[in-house]
């Protein structure tokens, strides 16, 4: 678009270093775009990368919603060209992403930028062409504190990890004609990921039967496990990891998780409860037998080194902190643990299942099972694609560790571990029947839904699964029950209590309340309400009714709504 304007606007670019195949750097120049919410790099950028190409598909939308699909893309690392910053990022390839930026040499003679800084672009006031551009994904990861404004006329100076940006409007002293860019929207071919927000909401409620008929992977993912699995003198399971590509795929990992580890560690660093709770987790963790040391040499054999971190549950009445690893994390092949191992098919009754059988006993019984991965042994031939680094102070020596049970961020740890307990099911369906029915319908991973029409069939669940799962190392607990004179065994019972009113209560994340009512706003805080049984239908219709009219209205995502619509809301 062409027009005549006094003021123009520099967009934001930097020069940083881009890994190619071979581990060197070569440098490129991105414009950095927060409007765009993934990266792209040129097709002639991407030829000098040699990068492996992945196949995958997204589809562009343009001016008068004409479409075009972009079906290759690229994973790799940039680096800050001043700093020692540096990211793992994915990178569909497109022919060209703009033309020259600026289109023209801007005259800075009259801006003042300091002299003591770094720019991420020392000659952005010059015409020069895009190699990459970096979106949303990885932009606000660049962002640092520091800013300067120079005044109306002139732009801003922005501090950022790959160097200080110039970007924003200046007026070049005469009226000129502006080229103005547009920015291509798209959305991933299968569903947007707002579009993916929505269909949730929608099909909460689309109640099914589970399809019978595996996958060839998740048959192989079946076979493989019972092929392997076993149980050990302590009555525990072992099982192995179900591969599905060869290991010889994985590339270095250590780096990475070195590097993260490092990250971690000055976090914990500076907030001294947080690295109480983590030096308790992970001591744990040892104590336990989960996790042991290992030679502080790497394997020759594949191998890889899982990057962990701890997320905050403070709502918990257990467990307040949890290490979680991530298996996720690509190797220096941009092969990740996960990328070869199977998933498993889900083999548990659908949770809307679970509940609505729940909900017709008279006498409820709940509980959990404590640490329930972690009670299933990993084959020791298995254990070195399960490592990870740690130690308890800065001032030790970095150690290798390795998890000796089915880890929380392994892609089949859910499949292993609750395939355990239809095993312990099938087990005991001759010599305790009702117990195994219980084990087999009544458990939604960990969580044990349950009840009966009697408090002695109440109590004989109790005891005998207790019992089963105790055998095999699963211990329950956080016992509730709505059974008069039914006590847990535990140290801490917790019974049901049902008010004389006889009302549910439902505790509702009430941070929303200072959000902008958009479009956008609104859809994201409605679709949380999950509610599968439908308890909460006289809200949540009222909620389906101001969606569908804010659709009606054909109102952009983040533009404010009408008064009476707002009123609604």
């Amino acid at each position: 678009m062409h027009a005549t304007v006094s003021d123009k606007v520099i967009l934001a670019t930097a020069v940083i270093k881009i890994t190619t195949n071979s581990g060197d750097f070569v440098l490129a120049r991105a414009l950095l775009d927060s409007g765009s919410q993934i990266n792209f790099v040129t097709e002639e950028l991407a030829q000098r990368l040699h990068l492996r190409r992945e196949d995958s598909c997204i589809s562009l939308l343009g001016i008068g919603e004409s479409n075009s699909q972009v079906k290759k893309k690229i994973h790799t690392v940039v680096k800050s060209r001043v700093g020692c910053n540096e990211y793992a990022i994915d990178l569909w390839i497109l022919k060209s992403i703009s033309g020259y930026q600026p289109d023209h040499t801007v005259n800075v003679s009259g801006w003042k930028i300091p002299d003591n800084i770094q720019l991420a672009d020392p000659y952005f006031f010059k015409p020069q062409k895009i190699d990459l551009l970096i979106g949303a994904e990885t932009f606000f990861d660049l962002l640092s504190v520091g800013q300067i404004k120079q005044g109306p006329e002139c732009p801003i100076l922005q501090k950022t990890n790959l160097g200080w940006i110039v970007s924003g409007r200046y007026t070049p002293g005469e009226k000129s004609h502006q080229k103005m860019t547009v920015t291509l929207s798209y959305q991933e071919e299968s569903l947007s990921s707002i579009d993916k927000t929505l269909l949730k909401f929608w099909t909460v409620e689309d109640v099914r039967s589970p399809s019978k008929v595996l996958s060839a992977e998740q048959q192989s993912c079946e076979d493989h496990f019972t092929n392997n699995v076993r149980r050990l003198p302590s009555g525990r399971f072992e099982v192995r990891l179900p591969f599905k590509s060869d290991s010889h795929q994985l590339g270095c990992s250590f780096e990475v998780a070195k590097r993260r580890f490092m990250s971690l560690e000055k976090r914990l660093t500076r907030d001294p409860e947080l690295k109480r709770m983590y030096l308790e987790f992970m001591e744990e963790y040892v104590e336990m037998g989960h996790m042991s040391e290992v030679s502080h040499i790497l394997p020759s054999t594949p191998h890889y080194v899982i990057p962990h971190q701890c997320v905050l549950r403070p709502q918990s009445t257990s467990t307040k902190l949890r290490v979680v690893f991530d298996a996720s994390c690509r190797t220096s092949t941009h092969k990740a643990l996960n990328d070869i191992l199977m998933v498993g098919p889900t083999i548990q009754e659908e949770l809307f299942s679970t509940l609505l059988r729940f909900r017709l006993h008279k006498y409820a019984l709940t509980a959990d099972i404590k640490k329930m991965y972690r009670q299933v042994m990993v084959h020791e031939a298995d254990r070195n694609y399960q490592l990870i680094v740690w130690r308890k102070y800065p001032s030790d020596l970095l150690r290798l560790f390795r998890l000796n049970t089915v880890t929380y961020g392994t892609a089949p740890a859910p499949f292993l571990a609750i395939r355990c307990l239809i095993q312990l099911s099938e087990i005991a369906k001759s010599s305790h029947p009702m117990a195994a029915e219980v084990i087999r319908q009544d458990f939604y991973v960990d969580d044990m839904l349950t009840g009966a029409a009697c408090v002695e069939d109440l109590k004989t669940i109790k005891s005998e699964v207790s019992q089963i799962l105790l055998e095999a190392g699963f211990e329950l607990a956080k016992w509730f029950s709505n059974a008069p004179g039914f006590s847990a065994s535990d140290s801490t019972p917790k019974p049901i209590t049902i008010s004389e009113t006889d009302v549910f209560q439902f505790r509702i994340d009430d941070s929303f309340m200072g959000l902008k009512a958009t479009k956008r706003n609104i859809l994201s805080v409605t679709s949380r309400l999950f509610d599968p049984l439908g308890l909460l239908s006289p809200l949540i219709i009222k909620a389906k009714i101001l969606l569908q009219e804010l659709w009606l209205q054909k109102l952009e995502w983040d533009e404010s709504i009408p008064l009476s619509l707002d009123i609604s809301w």
